[in-house]
């Protein structure tokens, strides 16, 4: 077959986002397809050379051309801002800076007839990736795989499949509304237009959990939407350490969010009480964090008693990463379920299946049976702390806490018995197989 990928966020920028449509294309060029990837050429993250492009068997095109940042990455010109490691400064409270986004995006669209701030630069990408699939009238396509996040990418697929007279796949990775900003009204009417768009055109329409798969249904009830997991890099080689002895550590990396704090709590609470009533042994617990956010983990850790467990990492590289994570007991995954920001299974989580270690996912929100829930009971990971259901939940986790750290103290280590499904079904290289399974079935099958 051959695909057209297209993305704002890949290689080498190192937004969570860009993980996806990379492994698409690198496995579905293993498999002998042709592959083309259209990306947008921005820089939102750090960008790294772990990937290296030049040494794929896709070619990639960058929409924004030769002097965006991902191009000059690549011929070492680019060089990075001073904030491209993100620092907590004090903000506008939410309730001040959303209005004050909401009128300035109606004094901009009445006054000076221009679109909202947050259309700006979409639509300028869109134009740049209509200009080069325009540029790309000597290649033929059978599939356009489109990935939403962002806005652009729902049009230029649309624009592509016309051209080229292509299958459309419009793939889902994260929801179109904005959930935690409840005044953002023009950005989320855009984006649920745009979806229905999207799902009136799209030839297929995928999404990484099922609860994002029902909502973004829920928008256009005649189109079937179906889940196809997010999943993690299998390729990658592990680092061959083991986890300190006598030390029951747990290891969270990574960016972290405000709304992810009321789970944090309670697991340092049920820790606290554990050393309060000696359960567990001040001296052989440790709490590691790697990542630019740990004036919060610190903060946190300090209100329950136990700051002196924390031990900060800082900012390392993906390779360092790899080993913090290896010589880690525990894999921590911080989420969310709320009543109307469901199905949210964040990279993290298949980090933790990838290192093999047992993964503790601790839920905030009003939300109970969270996705991390429900796969908890299929797969059994580790274990599920849901905030919703806190009062019996709570019992649960400081016992598996507790049974954590007596097998580690008295086995050395601690034993992980996963359901044998697990690793292989969050797998990019099964589920590249499945998304390519869907496109050979959309082209044989007009």
């Amino acid at each position: 077959m051959n695909v057209l990928i297209i993305t704002t966020y890949f290689v080498p920028d190192t937004a969570i986002a860009g993980v996806r449509p990379y492994m698409l294309a690198r496995y579905l060029a293993k498999s002998g397809d042709n592959v083309t990837v259209l990306r947008a050429g921005t820089i939102h993250h750090l960008a790294f050379h772990d990937y290296d492009e030049s040494n794929e068997l896709f070619e990639v095109i960058s929409a924004l051309g030769s002097d965006c940042d991902a191009e000059k990455f690549k011929r070492g010109e680019y060089t990075p801002p001073q904030n491209s490691i993100k620092l907590k400064h004090p903000q506008i409270p939410l309730y001040i800076r959303v209005p004050l986004r909401f009128f300035r995006d109606c004094a901009r669209t009445v006054f000076l007839h221009k679109p909202p701030r947050f259309l700006e630069d979409p639509m300028h990408i869109l134009e740049a990736q209509k200009s080069a699939i325009r540029k790309m009238q000597d290649k033929q396509f059978d599939v356009v795989f489109s990935t939403y996040g962002d806005l652009e990418n729902i049009q230029a697929g649309i624009f592509a499949a016309d051209f080229f007279h292509a299958k459309l796949m419009m793939d889902y990775r994260d929801s179109p509304v904005i959930r935690t900003e409840w005044m953002d009204i023009a950005r989320n009417r855009e984006g649920v237009k745009q979806t229905k768009l999207a799902l009136k055109c799209a030839d297929c329409v995928t999404a990484v959990s099922d609860a994002l798969a029902e909502e973004i249904r829920s928008f256009y009830p005649e189109t079937t939407v179906r889940t196809v997991y997010n999943g993690f890099d299998d390729t990658v080689t592990l680092p061959n350490v083991t986890p300190e002895a006598g030390v029951l550590t747990i290891c969270y990396t990574g960016v972290f969010y405000i709304d992810r704090v009321a789970a944090l709590r309670t697991l340092t609470d049920c820790i606290s009480d554990l050393i309060g009533r000696s359960a567990i042994d001040r001296e052989r617990v440790r709490f590691h964090y790697a990542g630019s956010d740990a004036n919060v983990f610190r903060t946190v850790l300090e209100k329950a008693g136990i700051a002196d467990l924390f031990v900060d990492h800082g900012y390392l590289s993906k390779q360092e990463t790899l080993r913090l994570q290896a010589t880690s007991d525990v894999f921590l995954v911080l989420s969310w379920n709320h009543r109307k920001s469901q199905g949210i299974l964040t990279g993290k989580f298949y980090e933790g299946i990838r290192a093999g270690k047992p993964i503790l996912a601790c839920v905030s929100g009003n939300q109970p049976d969270s996705e991390l829930m429900q796969l908890q009971k299929q797969y059994n990971y580790g274990f599920c702390f849901e905030q919703a259901r806190a009062q019996e939940s709570r019992p649960a986790l400081e016992t598996y806490l507790e049974q954590l750290y007596r097998e580690k103290m008295e086995n050395g280590k601690l034993s992980y018995q996963p359901s044998a499904e697990l690793y292989g079904t969050f797998s990019y290289s099964s589920l590249s197989k499945k998304i390519r399974q869907i496109m050979t079935e959309l082209v044989h099958n007009p």
